[in-house]
């Protein structure tokens, strides 16, 4: 059989043949229809064959690394494997199951490293700063490569774009993405989600922003704020992931405060509350700043503490249970294994020292 037919075989979902890396089968315990794979290959689309939806195991038969994505054109949630899964139901992503919830994937050498991007600041028309944080180009694969614009107040857009011309939306966008995802995340393959696409929505409310699913939606008081410090808190939003947020202030308060973290790491937060801040799940800066002592200024710091946190809430993490995050796991994951009240009273007492 030649080379050309081998890869037309794979491509259309016949048995695998054996230089294959990766086998995808529509039923768990590596049953149904056979989708076979070989590293390099990418399929931006299942729709056209019939096999959208439809992935329920995954058999890794070589070395490789293997993405799949809940979209199509590589977007969406990402699961993400070097070895075989019998069973994607048991894997979820912001309480979400990949069993039978992938449109596109990739599969590459165990080697594959994702390419380094080209970073560089930049400078808005309020004197304020895009960052280039270091080692944020690792993070090439945040790609954002386009954004649409959805103009729902003239006004709104018009004030915004005084500052961030919308010839900057995409660079200064992909750069807080590798950015922030630099600073929550240990490397690229931890990443949970893929935007190519992003949308921008210029809201006629008050109020500054909101974000979610590869949108961002521009209030009325939006141009009055230092544009690249909220614009990075609110894509910081797109990355992460708790299926409790809304319902649960203290998973809430982890996730809002996660995205003010990075804020305070790249300096665009330098005050904290009066006093550390009432409670520490009041999200934002109080939480933010309450991270950061954990972190890095308690008597025994945390490193990689926030990473960490980051990882239990969106349900991969095993120290969850039914997704259902607890502030009990804060104790879990802290170099002192104190229990978070107590971190708390130990940050207020370190504030309240001038610190």
């Amino acid at each position: 059989m030649s080379r050309g037919a081998r890869r037309l075989q794979r491509r259309i979902g016949f048995a695998a043949p054996v230089d294959n890396t990766v086998v995808f089968y529509t039923g768990a315990n590596y049953t149904g229809t056979a989708i076979p794979a070989s590293q390099g290959d990418s399929v931006n689309t299942l729709l056209p064959q019939g096999q959208n939806d439809t992935i329920r195991s995954i058999k890794v038969l070589a070395p490789s690394k293997v993405y799949t994505y809940s979209d199509v054109d590589y977007s969406g949630s990402i699961f993400f494997t070097t070895h075989s899964i019998p069973n994607l139901s048991t894997f979820y992503d912001n309480g979400s199951s990949f069993s039978a919830a992938t449109s596109s994937y990739r599969v590459e050498s165990a080697a594959y490293a994702a390419p380094t991007a080209a970073i560089a600041p930049i400078t808005l028309n309020d004197a304020t700063t895009v960052v280039a944080w270091p080692g944020s180009g690792r993070f090439g694969d945040c790609v954002i490569n386009q954004v649409n614009t959805d103009i729902q107040d003239q006004a709104v857009y018009d004030d915004f774009t005084a500052i961030m011309p919308a010839y900057l939306f995409q660079p200064a966008l992909q750069q807080m993405a590798r950015n922030v995802c630099s600073i929550i995340y240990d490397n690229p393959d931890s990443i949970p989600r893929s935007y190519p696409t992003m949308t921008l929505h210029f809201m006629p409310a008050d109020g500054i922003a909101a974000s979610a699913g590869g949108h961002v939606w521009l209030y009325k008081q939006a141009p009055l704020y230092p544009i690249a410090s909220f614009m990075s808190h609110e894509i910081c939003h797109n990355y992460q992931c708790s299926k409790d947020y809304g319902t649960s202030p203290y998973a809430t308060g982890v996730i809002e405060g996660v995205a003010d973290y990075v804020l305070v790491i790249m300096g665009y937060h330098t005050v904290r509350p009066s006093g550390g801040g009432t409670n520490w799940y009041d999200g934002y800066d109080t939480s933010a700043f309450f991270f950061d002592y954990i972190e890095n200024h308690a008597a025994v710091p945390s490193p990689g503490f926030v990473k960490r946190l980051v990882r239990t809430m969106d349900g991969r993490d095993p120290l969850v249970s039914n997704f259902a995050w607890a502030p009990s796991i804060i104790q879990t994951i802290n170099a002192q294994g104190k229990t978070v009240d107590q971190l708390w009273a130990d940050y207020k007492a370190w504030v309240a020292a001038g610190n």
